[in-house]
Formats: structure tokens, sequence, C-alpha cells
């Protein structure tokens, strides 16, 4: 029989066996699957990942990396409802890891779970409560049930515990706006873009809270418009208020070429063509005006009638 070669080392088969086992035994431990996981999650086949957790786990192995781990998978791409019963499982099984709770509230707040979330956090606040990314999930599951104010003070929390969460700044800058505080609401958006200049969400709401705050405002206010819009071009809502702003500013021809990408784009959307047929106006269009009105009347029976079925339907 043939000896094996280890290292220069000369080895028995009996040896040679014996440490294949073990190598085996090792794979087949929680670790070794989490790491194979983890190997496939980062080249992009994530699929595969899913696949070896879930074998893993309905061989018997009850593990909170195991649960954790293809939970958070499953987090990450937003299949909320599936996480939660892996990260929920998990969490039970090390109620002391973060990563599992918090992720777990965040997939309830994902499912609109609002207050489920809110629970959880509150049952588990002692175990956690000097982390910065427990109190942004509270934040945004009190965002979720729009108590605004303990929401603020959760966001305001978590950026006391780590002042470059720029995500908690953006949520309180959210918070103010829909408070009608615009003024505190430019602020944090303005710190959240401090901490990450590269956000098109940050300066799309930028951009728009100034558009709010009046005509003094209207220049930087389509300055973060247009950021917002060439960090994302075929993002629609800061292409809907740039067009807005490009009105406002008694720019008819910027704002028509915008709001007929958007109307093309969403064609049920009412917004879009009343404010387009206002801007064919503007520019003594009156062919393309009237074709935009008729559209208007059109979307706004279909509206009414569907507000109509929908009260006539049975609860």
């Amino acid at each position: 029989m043939t000896d094996v070669i280890d290292s220069g080392h000369v080895m028995r088969p009996g040896k040679a066996l014996l440490l294949s086992l073990l190598a085996a035994v090792a794979v087949c431990q929680p670790e070794g699957f989490v790491d194979k996981a983890r190997s496939l999650a980062r080249s992009g086949r994530l699929e595969q990942a899913e696949q070896v957790l879930r074998q893993a786990i309905e061989s018997g192995q009850d593990d909170p990396a195991l649960g954790g781990e293809l939970g958070s998978l499953l987090y990450s791409s937003n299949r909320f409802g599936e996480a939660i019963e892996y990260l929920g499982r998990a969490a039970q099984l090390d109620p002391r890891n973060p990563t599992y709770t918090i992720q777990l509230a965040g997939a309830l707040i994902g499912s609109k779970r609002f207050s489920v979330a809110i629970e959880l956090l509150n049952a588990v606040r002692r175990n956690f409560d000097a982390l910065a990314e427990y109190h942004h999930q509270a934040g945004m599951a009190y965002f979720g049930i729009h108590n605004f104010a303990a929401a603020i003070n959760e966001f305001q929390r978590a950026v006391e515990i780590d002042p470059k969460l720029d995500v908690a700044h953006f949520f309180i800058g959210n918070s103010r706006a829909v408070t009608g505080e615009l003024e505190p609401a430019a602020t944090h958006y303005r710190k959240a873009l401090e901490l990450n200049p590269g956000n098109a969400a940050y300066c799309f709401a930028l951009g728009r809270v100034l558009g709010e705050m009046g005509p003094t405002h209207l220049q930087e206010s389509v300055r973060w418009l247009e950021q917002a819009l060439e960090l994302k071009p075929d993002d629609v809502p800061p292409k809907f208020a740039l067009a807005l702003a490009y009105e406002k500013k008694g720019n008819p021809e910027r704002a028509i070429r915008l709001l007929e990408d958007v109307t093309m784009r969403f064609p049920d959307d009412l917004a879009p063509h009343v404010a387009l047929a206002r801007v064919y106006a503007l520019l003594h269009r009156p062919a393309e005006s009237s074709r935009e009105r008729t559209i208007i009347r059109k979307l706004q029976i279909e509206q009414r009638n569907a507000s109509h079925d929908e009260a006539a339907s049975p609860r």
C-alpha cells in the first residue's frame, strides 16, 4: 500500500485517513458552513450561499451562527419575512449577540411590524442600550408608527454614541421635516451629507426641504437637486422636484424636458401631468397643454371610480 507524503514526512494510510476525517468534521461544524456561505456570497453566488446554510440547518444543526447567517443573508436581500424566522431563532439561542437581535428588529421594521419591533427592542434595552445601532433601529420603529418625538430621541441618542452615523442624522432630518421644522431638518441633512457626501437620497432631501423654505433658498435647492440627479440619473423623485424648481425659477424650457420624461415613465401619476400642462401653457404650446388636460381628466375619473369601488367593497 502506498505511503502518503506530508511536508517531507511519510505518513501511513491510517494517519492520512484520520486527518481526512478530521478535516471533514471541521467542515461540518457550524463555522465551516458559515465560512463557506460567506465565501460564496462574496463572489456573488447568493443562492448557493443560501443553499449551504439551509442544508446545514435542515440536517439538524440548531446553531445560532447558522440561523443568524442565513437570517442576515435574507435580511440583506430585503426578504424580511423569511429573515424573521432565522434571526428570531438565533436571537433566542444567543440573546447577548447584538447582531441577531438588531437585525431581527430591522426585519420586523422592513415587514412594517413596527409595534412588534418596539416591544422587542424595549425588552432587550438593558443588553444593548450602549449601541448606536440599537437606538437607530428603535428610532426607525417609532418613525414607522409616526411617533416622531420618540423617534428623534432615539436617533439623537444614536448620534451621541456614534457621531459619524450619517443615517441617524438623515432620519432626524426626516422626522423634523414631516413635523414642519424645516430649518432643523436642513441642518441634519447637511450633517448627513458632511459625513456621506455621495448619497443621492441625502442630496434630494436637502434640496426638497430648502425648496419648501421659500424663494431665498431656491437657488441652493436647485443645486442639491441637480447633485442628487447627477448621482442617480434615473431617480424620478429628484427629477420631478427639480422640474418644479426650474419652473419656479422661470426656466420652463428646462422643466419641460424633465416633466416629459417623468410622465412617460409614470403615465398614471396625476401630479406630473398637472405640472406639464401648466408648463406647456407657459410656453404657449396650447395643443400639448390641451392633451395633458385631457389625460388629467381621465386620471381624475379613474381615481374617483377607484375610490368609490374601494368604499363600496365589503370590509
